[in-house]
């Protein structure tokens, strides 16, 4: 009577396959910093609209109307930025999860 009979196998090759499905799955939890950083910059995108907003209200009346569209579309783009940075967050948790 042979030791490795093919239930044998198959159940080692089971408890492998399980065992290595465990740890990549866990391995997802090597994400979550990078979630956190990406958040901690749309907060950073914030405090620069503001702050640039803040400065086109005070230059409104003595700037030209092209540096006015300029800062304009900087806030335009800071905030397609931060719409891009909640994508990927929100599309990385939900595979997080």
């Amino acid at each position: 009577m042979s030791l490795h009979t093919p239930d044998t196998k198959l159940r080692h090759t089971n408890k492998v396959e399980h065992a290595l499905e465990s740890f990549i799955f866990k391995g997802r939890w090597l994400l979550a910093p990078f979630f956190v950083g990406l958040l901690f910059a749309v907060v950073l995108l914030l405090i620069k609209f503001f702050k640039q907003l803040y400065l086109m209200g005070l230059a409104t009346f003595t700037s030209t109307n092209q540096e006015l569209l300029v800062g304009i579309l900087t806030l335009v783009d800071t905030a397609l930025l931060a719409g891009l940075l909640l994508i990927i967050i929100f599309s990385g948790y939900e595979n997080f999860v």
